[in-house]
């Protein structure tokens, strides 16, 4: 829908896998929600509407079959304040996957320790 044949749009400081997504080939503009200086309310609205677009669907479907999804997910999540969509998932189902990983983790903890003393298992 938004082909683009040149890397001009990369922002300099990402890593070299990146020069090898899909989203290389496409207009920037789909991974990311316009005018994402906003916070609050009015952003989670416009996030809201931004998700039913045309671009947000096919951004992630790209996303999908990108041969670098993974590094860029991990990249994404690594750098937590990044906006768009990176890895095929947007700021919220990033945030929500990092919650959850959170906890996974707390309950590991948990029930590997008493009283928070590590407990070797046997």
């Amino acid at each position: 829908m938004y082909p683009k044949n040149d890397n001009s749009w990369l922002v300099t400081g990402l890593p070299n896998f990146s020069q090898k997504g899909n989203c290389t080939l496409f207009d920037p503009e789909m991974w990311f929600m316009p005018d994402d200086s906003e916070s609050g309310w009015s952003r989670a609205n416009r996030l809201s509407m931004w998700r039913r677009t045309p671009e947000y669907k096919q951004a992630k479907e790209l996303c999908g079959t990108c041969p670098i999804r993974q590094e860029c997910l991990d990249y994404s999540l690594k750098y937590f304040d990044l906006h768009g969509i990176w890895g095929g998932l947007d700021d919220r189902e990033r945030r929500m996957l990092q919650e959850r990983e959170h906890l996974l983790r707390t309950r590991i903890v948990r029930s590997d320790s008493i009283g928070g003393v590590p407990v070797e298992r046997r």
